[in-house]
């Protein structure tokens, strides 16, 4: 007995060395077939943890040998490459991106030196630093609440790579104080003025800036923000009696101080950190003002000249103190002159009519005046206001002691005088005196732009001066005039005038879109500004845009007219299918027996074209199998002719009965055939060219053709249709 084992291990043998000889010549390459390898790691990776496999053919140690040649930062552990040094993608406290080269040397064969690649991606490892603290404002309480008190000034920044990790979001922490700003946009260290500051209540302050970055979860830094208030102008003066009496001596000196109860007239500036200095004048042109004098730095009043002797006292005298560096600060007190010879004795208003300004910004429950009588120290006066308009009990309310308050805010555009009365009783005594107050202007109101921002399509071949377009601004404030100016990063290459008209002032600086802000000042005290943006596009710009807009409005049509034209498609083969399948079914072959009529032949059946003969079936189904089993060819001519070889095979049953009878007896059966069931022109079938000249048809029977002489075929015939 051969024994096959051993030629089989032979064979086997043979196999092995020659694919260790293959892999032989493969050893240093890598398993990819690259030339190089790219390793992906996070910066938090970890010292001693495994960056990756350089996957080459061969066993280290057996086969080969890999080695890290121009690098430190990694080594090999068996295939494995292992980190060595820390990473940072940022730079500062690691490695980044670094190369390093992999040489692998096969046994007794040349060293091939594999690049190696390592990609350091970024991880939210740095929370975001303030720059420029500690950080401290100046702010005059008479800035107008919604104005940027600090733009540039609150910035941090955030050390990891530009993205999520770095983009910094600014907040103000709950607080007393973190009512009074807040910033415009969260994107961004502008600071706005949200409640109006005072100086007098709130000197100063302090909040909270917390800045974090878009990490999950987000790195935090906080500082802190003081404010300073800084006192501004926005009082009047204030004197410090509500109201003086001067009694004169029975003979009193020309131009010598008199002497003023409770005390010497004073007013001074509430706004602590200025304390204007105020000037005194009698605020009045009336007769009885020439007898006395005041002096507009002390006060101190005197006599002029002497009072004639049928002067009737006391006398009302008006005073006004009036800051020095602005007019419209004033503030009105009154002096009685009296004799202590002659006490009053009838009730009357020291004035028969009082003309009182009001700036149109004064806050309401503030008074504006003070009604004076000969009787102000008796406790049992009753005041009354009246107003000429109804509408005008509701602007202003009187005190029990003759203080007039304003109750509700006024406004210059809107009204600009108006007329009250007063009167006063004591029980018994009655008077009255008139009141005009008279609305001041006030720059109360922002300009306000037609739109919050235009566009404007500038030809591209514009010479400088040429119009590109015009803004539009009002002001509610009446007399305000608007001027424009330009700021951003394009403004350079337009300029605007006072009538909002932007034109080209430097066309090598227009950008194909160029952006800026227009800015609308007043001419108001303090001024007030708005802005709105600009942008400023070429004409290719434009009709690139439209026409990208226009293509791609007509994809969507396009699309449901295909998808229409495909279920068009689909409907008319469906029909067209339909419609050939019925007409098919309408031509299926008749069926008849096998020894025709009255012992006959057997007619000659009607054959679709390209039908094949099949095996027997039972008589009366389609393809019948007659009693022969010879299977015969059948072939029809081409042009159109009468059915052959039928005799009498269509006849009419009693009663005209359309369905056919198929009456059996033994081998022989006989089928009667409603009339018109055969077509009247038919394909001429051959039967070996047996009856290939006699046609016939039978004008009494539709269409069915028939033969007269036919000769009997003792034979059966299997036909399929």
């Amino acid at each position: 007995m051969i024994n096959k084992r051993k030629p089989l291990g032979l064979i086997l043998l043979a196999l092995l060395a020659d694919c260790y000889a293959q892999e032989k010549d493969n050893f240093c390459y890598l398993a990819s077939g690259a030339s190089s390898v790219t390793f992906t790691v996070s910066e938090d990776l970890t010292i001693g943890s495994e960056i990756g496999a350089v996957k080459v053919y061969g066993d280290v140690g057996r086969d080969i040998t890999l080695t890290i040649e121009n690098s430190d930062a990694v080594v090999f552990r068996n295939k494995s490459l292992i980190l060595q040094k820390k990473l940072d993608k940022e730079g500062e406290d690691g490695l980044k991106d670094f190369t390093a080269e992999a040489v692998c040397a096969p046994q007794n064969d040349l060293t091939i030196s594999i690049p190696i690649r390592i990609i350091v991606t970024d991880v939210n490892d740095n929370a975001p630093k303030f720059q420029g603290v500690p950080y401290s404002l100046n702010v005059s309480e008479a800035t107008v609440p919604g104005s940027i008190i600090s733009q540039g000034l609150i910035r941090a920044v955030d050390a990891d790579q530009p993205g999520t990790y770095s983009t910094v979001e600014y907040f103000i922490e709950r607080s007393e104080f973190s009512k009074f700003v807040a910033f415009e946009n969260s994107l961004e260290g502008t600071l706005t003025l949200v409640e109006k500051l005072d100086f007098e209540t709130t000197p100063m302050f302090n909040v909270t800036i917390r800045v974090q970055d878009q990490g999950n979860p987000p790195m935090v830094s906080r500082t802190n923000l003081t404010i300073h208030v800084v006192d501004a102008d926005d009082q009047n003066p204030r004197f410090l009696h509500e109201r003086y009496l001067l009694n004169l001596p029975p003979d009193p000196k020309i131009k010598e101080p008199l002497e003023v109860l409770p005390a010497k007239i004073q007013a001074i500036d509430p706004d602590e950190g200025l304390r204007a200095p105020v000037k005194y004048s009698l605020s009045s042109n009336r007769a009885e003002y020439s007898y006395f004098a005041i002096d507009p730095y002390t006060a101190q009043v005197s006599l002029t000249r002497k009072l004639p002797p049928n002067t009737q006292l006391p006398i009302v005298l008006v005073v006004r103190a009036t800051q020095r560096n602005d007019e419209e600060k004033f503030s009105l007190t009154t002096l009685t002159v009296a004799s202590s010879e002659f006490l009053p004795h009838e009730l009357k208003f020291f004035q028969r009519e009082y003309v009182v300004p009001l700036v149109e910004s004064t806050p309401p429950g503030q008074v504006i005046l003070r009604l004076q009588t000969t009787k102000s120290t008796e406790n049992n006066l009753k005041f009354q206001l009246v107003a000429e308009d109804e509408r005008n009990v509701a602007t202003f309310s009187m005190g029990a002691k003759g203080e007039i308050y304003l109750q509700k805010s006024i406004d210059y555009e809107v009204r600009r005088e108006y007329i009250l009365k007063a009167f006063v009783t004591d029980g018994k005594d009655r008077d009255s005196t008139r009141i005009n107050v008279t609305i001041l202007n006030a720059n109360d109101n922002d300009p306000v732009f037609e739109f919050p921002q235009y566009t404007f399509i500038m030809p591209s071949n514009a010479k400088p001066g040429e119009l590109v377009g015009k803004v539009k601004c009002t002001d509610g404030d009446l007399d305000d005039k608007i001027s424009y100016s330009l700021e951003g990063p394009n403004s350079n290459a337009f300029y605007v005038n006072d009538r909002g008209e932007i034109r080209l002032k430097n066309a090598d600086q227009v950008n194909v879109t160029s952006h800026m802000i227009v800015v609308a000042i007043d001419n108001g005290v303090p001024p007030r500004r708005s802005t709105s943006l600009v942008t400023v596009r070429l004409p290719e710009i434009a009709a690139a845009a439209s026409g990208l807009f226009r293509n791609s409005a007509l994809i969507l049509p396009a699309a449901f007219g295909v998808i229409l034209g495909i279920l068009v498609l689909i409907i008319i083969t469906m029909v067209f299918y339909i419609l050939k399948n019925k007409k098919y079914r309408n031509h299926l072959p008749v069926v008849i027996d096998g020894n025709g009529l009255n012992g006959g032949p057997p007619p000659r059946p009607t054959l679709e074209p390209n039908k094949v003969v099949g095996p027997k079936r039972p008589p009366g189904v389609e393809n019948p199998m007659f009693t022969n089993e010879r299977e015969d060819t059948w072939s029809t001519s081409e042009h159109e002719v009468a059915h052959e070889g039928f005799q009498r095979l269509v006849s009419r049953p009693p009663g005209n009965s359309r369905t056919p009878r198929l009456p059996i007896s033994g081998n022989s059966s006989r089928i009667e055939w409603p009339l018109g069931s055969i077509p009247r022109r038919v394909k001429k079938l051959s039967w070996e060219d047996e009856f290939a000249n006699e046609t016939a048809l039978d004008p009494d029977v539709s269409v069915a053709p028939y033969h007269q002489n036919v000769r009997h075929n003792p034979k059966d015939v299997t036909v399929y249709f």
